[in-house]
């Protein structure tokens, strides 16, 4: 016989009552003063992708940061982590912190791409080895492009 076999019949609708009369720890307000902040925030995205220029490394840190904030919120609030155990927090945290560890990396690499000539694969000292060798590859393509093809191969006439 299972456990639940032999519970009262009326145990089990009285557990089943209690789950579903629960009470929010948020109130209303609260949750719709997070939902405006979500959507200014949101409204600030996109006006800085748009309208600021911060270099494509500056940009890309200050979508994340916003994006950041915003999950706080969501995860603060609407999941209930503000009002939860302390543990919870704190396994939160250092996961955001391992995310951002990895993040660092990709903004790393992201900002240091440029300083790599792509046609030799070493560091450049200055910018204009990069623009000197795309040149020369620009070069070394339109002149095979421009030579004339011959309608038969080489040794292969007829007399």
């Amino acid at each position: 016989m299972t456990a639940l076999a032999t519970t009262r019949p009326g145990a089990r609708a009285a557990r089943r009552a209690s789950h579903t009369r629960h009470h929010h720890v948020s109130s209303l307000r609260l949750l719709v003063s997070v939902l405006v902040a979500l959507l200014a925030l949101t409204a600030l995205t996109v006006y800085t992708a748009r309208y600021v220029h911060l270099g494509e490394t500056g940009n890309l840190a200050a979508a994340i940061a916003i994006a950041m904030v915003k999950a706080g919120l969501v995860v603060a609030f609407f999941m209930h982590l503000a009002h939860d155990r302390p543990f919870n927090g704190v396994v939160l945290f250092f996961t955001l912190m391992a995310i951002a560890t990895f993040l660092l990396f990709t903004l790393i690499d992201l900002g240091s791409r440029d300083a790599v000539d792509p046609i030799r694969n070493v560091w450049t000292q200055e910018p204009a080895i990069v623009e000197n060798a795309r040149k020369d590859a620009e070069a070394a393509e339109s002149s095979v492009l421009e030579e004339p093809a011959s309608e038969t191969p080489s040794g292969l006439e007829h007399e």
